[in-house]
């Protein structure tokens, strides 16, 4: 009897820290749930106080001069490599390679101009495209479809080749011919000198009236002078 007492004692003793532990485990679950549900019913609160959240407008751009907001970018996202690519399989056709490379301006719908820089690769029969923000190269004008969607390009060695040999074919021409008159000697036309006879001298009266009275065979009587008597 007394070898049993002590061992039951013992086991009762045993059994009390478990109890602890287990009462400490499940009051910090508690404290911890507790915790938890105050801090979800604050932020319920909190949001419920809140202002809802306003998006602020986006800024308006900035307008030009004439009153008309300014045109997009030059290089419009919204036009597909498919339809750069079929506008210039349709009007590439005279483009001017260096090294497999040109270049091309595109209409731009949305700026109203040929604005959309594009870079052309050759490779065969494949072409690769990539937008340029600008150009290289000067744009053709010579031999241009105004009504054509698409600008060609060339290199500027090109055209300073073409400006040399129309220089060139110039001054190889030969000089225009003279619309003036060959410069001759005057004619001179020769004159005759005709002579003229002198003038006549004044007849004398009485010449005049010897010849009248002549025939009647009588003198002609003289007058006497102022002074006879």
């Amino acid at each position: 009897m007394s070898a049993q007492a002590p061992q039951s004692s013992r086991d009762k003793l045993s059994k009390v820290p478990s109890w602890i532990m287990l009462g400490v485990v499940l009051g910090g679950i508690g404290f911890y749930g507790v915790q938890s549900f105050f801090e979800e019913q604050r932020g319920k609160k909190q949001r419920q106080k809140a202002p809802p959240a306003v998006s602020a407008p986006a800024p308006s751009p900035a307008k030009t001069p004439d009153g008309k907001p300014p045109a997009s970018a030059k290089n419009d996202p919204h036009m597909s490599l498919f339809a750069i690519d079929a506008v210039f399989r349709a009007h590439g056709a005279s483009a001017v390679w260096e090294h497999d490379l040109t270049e091309i301006v595109l209409w731009n719908p949305a700026t109203q101009s040929y604005s959309t820089g594009v870079e052309v690769l050759r490779n065969g029969d494949t072409y690769y495209y990539r937008l340029l923000d600008r150009l290289t190269r000067p744009v053709l004008t010579e031999g241009v479809d105004p009504n054509a969607p698409i600008r060609l390009t060339e290199p500027a060695s090109y055209q300073e080749r073409r400006r040399q040999q129309r220089q060139d074919t110039w001054r190889s021409r030969p000089p225009a011919p003279s619309l003036l008159l060959p410069a001759t000697s005057p004619t001179i036309i020769p004159t005759t000198t005709i002579a003229t006879p002198p003038p006549a001298s004044a007849p004398n009266p009485n010449d005049i009236v010897e010849k009248s009275f002549s025939g009647s065979g009588e003198p002609p009587s003289t007058p006497p002078p102022a002074n006879a008597q």
